[in-house]
């Protein structure tokens, strides 16, 4: 998971001033069900200011670009506004 260094730090200290602290957090759908729980955990690990304790699941996960071209082309060739 890619994230900017330090704004878990910047997200709890601007909670802290303009709320008490309270943080509301949200995850969207779409994600590989696979690597949700990852998501949720490194999120909640980021917010408490604690390390990983295991690795990202799907980091070396390869992707084929092939599939996703198809997907895209699919989509274009479908959708009226692409």
């Amino acid at each position: 998971m890619r994230v900017v260094p330090g704004a878990e730090r910047a997200g709890c200290a601007v909670a802290r001033e303009q709320t008490g602290g309270r943080i509301v957090a949200t995850q969207e759908g779409g994600y590989n069900p696979a690597h949700a729980p990852f998501c949720a955990y490194a999120t909640v690990a980021g917010l408490l200011g604690l390390p990983l304790e295991v690795e990202e699941p799907l980091a070396f996960y390869p992707d084929d670009p092939a599939v996703a071209e198809a997907a895209v082309a699919a989509l274009i060739a479908r959708h009226p506004l692409l």
